[in-house]
């Protein structure tokens, strides 16, 4: 199969106390695959540190965008996000995006 397959993406929606995080796979194969995705979190406030990962295996073909995680973050008035989605195919990591978000609020 000649050239990439899917991608991954992020979406990030702000809440009243942080913000959803989702991770989304688009299909680029016109043929139908099967790949792996992840999403990674990563939350250094005030309040503490926090990680979570999901991760699931779907079928996608070209033209598909299909969700693989969601997750609610709480943020303190100071404190980093950091995000990372990943596709993988054929055990091999095929697109990988990060994104870190920085916050602080002033007085």
């Amino acid at each position: 199969m000649a050239g990439p397959v899917a991608t991954g993406q992020i979406e990030i929606t702000p809440t009243e106390t942080g913000m959803t995080v989702s991770a989304y796979v688009r299909g680029l194969s016109d043929d139908s695959v099967t790949v792996g995705a992840s999403l990674v979190v990563v939350k250094t406030d005030v309040n503490g540190n926090m990680r979570t990962q999901q991760s699931r295996t779907l079928e996608i073909s070209k033209g598909q965008t299909l969700r693989v995680a969601q997750a609610g973050i709480s943020v303190g008035s100071e404190g980093v996000v950091d995000i990372e989605v990943m596709v993988r195919h054929d055990d091999t990591v095929i697109h990988s995006i990060t994104h870190s978000i920085q916050q602080k609020v002033s007085d």
